[in-house]
């Protein structure tokens, strides 16, 4: 006797069983990472969350300064790192602002057509370097410097070898010369950890580190770790980095996509003028380029949503 007579039946059954069992259900989160303080609201009194713990969809969690949570909803993760009073529907509705401004497209397209324009330019210097089959003194300690390190981790970030690069980089760090080179192999740690899917490990990684704004990853630090700030509710955090960057390069080669997140982030603290003082921004450094086009649909929506 055959029970189901299709497969979509069959999997009707298995979800409907599923949502029956106690303490399981589709609207549920799971608390996957807690460094610091995490409460929930529980009968007009705060009682903290421990990493495991299930809560609902209609709980209200509470943060304490340095506090740094990851939530799992189905395969979707949600982090916060901003001290403050969060539902979770708050928590849910800013990963989808995110996901509608583009901003890990916007952010992940800039970072991987920077470091290519840099592979390039060493693959050019090595090319010269090449011509003569003889390595002097000077060619030698430049193959076992820092920039080499990165050069060659940096090509297999680009060829999407993240794993490869994360152990690449890990050793790296262990075996640098001093905190300054150290500091460079940790933000390609965090960079690759972001690249495999783990913001957490990404901004743990990333918080250990203060990169001074003459280093040649700066602007790649601050946008990745921007964002990742940004998408954990830490606005002004956010936007203090950026504004350093915009200070001293207002016209650098970041400058567009950090104007962008700076938007994102003055729009999720409903300082809806600012955000498309910074809109506006973007578009003048490039109109014709994809964050430029972006920019002038986000003015668009921002502004529809002034007259609705």
């Amino acid at each position: 006797m055959m029970l189901f007579n299709n497969m979509q039946t069959y999997l009707f059954f298995i979800f409907l069983l599923i949502s029956i069992i106690p303490g399981v259900t589709a609207e549920d989160c799971i608390v996957e990472y807690i460094e610091g303080n995490l409460e929930m609201e529980q009968d007009d009194t705060w009682v903290k969350v421990e990493q495991g713990d299930v809560i609902p969809l209609t709980a209200r969690l509470k943060t304490d300064d340095n506090t740094l949570a990851e939530l799992s909803l189905g395969n979707q993760f949600y982090t916060i790192s901003e001290k403050g009073i969060y539902s979770l529907d708050m928590i849910i509705s800013n990963s989808k602002d995110a996901f509608s401004w583009n901003i890990g497209t916007v952010v992940g397209k800039k970072l991987a057509f920077i470091m290519e324009d840099e592979i390039n330019q060493y693959e050019g210097s090595m090319g010269v370097r090449s011509e003569d089959s003889s390595l002097d003194s000077d060619e030698i300690d430049w193959m076992e410097s820092s920039e080499f390190i990165v050069w060659e981790g940096q090509k297999l970030i680009n060829t999407g070898k993240y794993e490869n690069a994360l152990s690449y980089f890990q050793q790296a760090f262990l075996d640098a010369v001093d905190e300054n080179e150290g500091n460079e192999y940790l933000f390609y740690i965090g960079y690759c950890y972001e690249l495999l899917g783990n913001k957490t490990q990404a901004f743990l990684t990333l918080s250990q580190i203060k990169v001074p704004q003459e280093a040649s990853y700066y602007g790649h630090y601050v946008l990745l770790k921007s964002r990742l700030l940004a998408e954990g509710l830490s606005y002004q955090k956010a936007l203090t980095l950026m504004n350093e960057y915009l200070d001293k390069f207002p016209d650098g080669v970041y400058a567009q996509a950090v104007n962008f997140l700076s938007a994102f982030c003055y729009k999720g603290m409903n300082n809806r003028e600012k955000a498309i003082e910074c809109l506006k921004r973007v578009y003048e450094l490039d109109p014709k380029s994809a964050i430029g086009i972006e920019a002038a649909k986000q003015i668009k929506g921002l502004d529809n949503q002034e007259k609705e």
